[in-house]
């Protein structure tokens, strides 16, 4: 993943847990050059001039961040951008907002190393991370209320999404589900055309979306 990802981004106001940020990302994708920055202007600013940062942390605390909007524009300078938020709690609430306005992950601020280390490698490999947190929840959701058009997930493909906005790669939702890889990708393509997305951020971004309608 070092080969993929020649610069990174933290944008955090205390720089002690901004450093730690910084030597996290170096340990899980190698030497490369980490940029940071104490408020979001500067984030900005830095993504735009270093069209090479790939992937950046971001503490969504930042006093000059107007969530959701700053967030948004953060995305927008780069399509390449995989933005990890970094939040004081990662409730259902902020995942879907901040998935929505460009975030590919959101991690509440008192999680482990280890599970900061794994939000950081599953989003630079393009899969949706989902905090420890929910993805232990016990909440569950009919398939056909995840629909549009009046056209519901069939209950595989809801199985198959379930799996997805929790992190699974295709490989390791085949094995869950005992189906082979062709078919996981058949019932993705189903899932996001039913769905109207076109990326796993968007999908998982889509269930949780609809876990805070159902128990709103």
């Amino acid at each position: 993943m070092g080969d993929r990802f020649h610069a990174g981004l933290v944008a955090d106001s205390h720089p002690l847990y901004r450093r730690g940020l910084a030597s996290m990302i170096v340990k899980c994708f190698g030497a490369i050059a980490i940029h940071e920055t104490a408020s979001f202007a500067d984030a900005l600013t830095t993504v735009s001039r270093n069209p090479n940062i790939k992937i950046a942390a971001i503490d969504l605390g930042l006093p000059d961040l107007l969530v959701w909007g700053g967030l948004g524009a953060l995305a927008e300078r780069s399509s390449q951008l995989r933005i990890v938020a970094i939040a004081p709690v990662a409730d259902c609430k902020t995942v879907v907002d901040a998935m929505r306005a460009g975030a590919a992950s959101v991690v509440a601020k008192d999680v482990t190393s280890t599970e900061m280390e794994d939000a950081f490698r599953r989003v630079a490999t393009g899969e949706a991370y989902v905090p420890l947190a929910m993805q232990e929840s016990p909440i569950e959701i009919l398939p056909g209320k995840l629909a549009k058009n009046n056209n519901p997930l069939t209950t595989r493909q809801y199985e198959v999404l379930k799996l997805l906005a929790a992190g699974r790669s295709n490989k390791q939702i085949a094995s869950d589900l005992t189906i082979s890889e062709g078919t996981v990708k058949v019932h993705i393509a189903a899932a996001f055309r039913i769905l109207g997305v076109h990326n796993r951020v968007n999908a998982a971004a889509a269930l949780h979306r609809e876990m805070q309608h159902v128990f709103a």
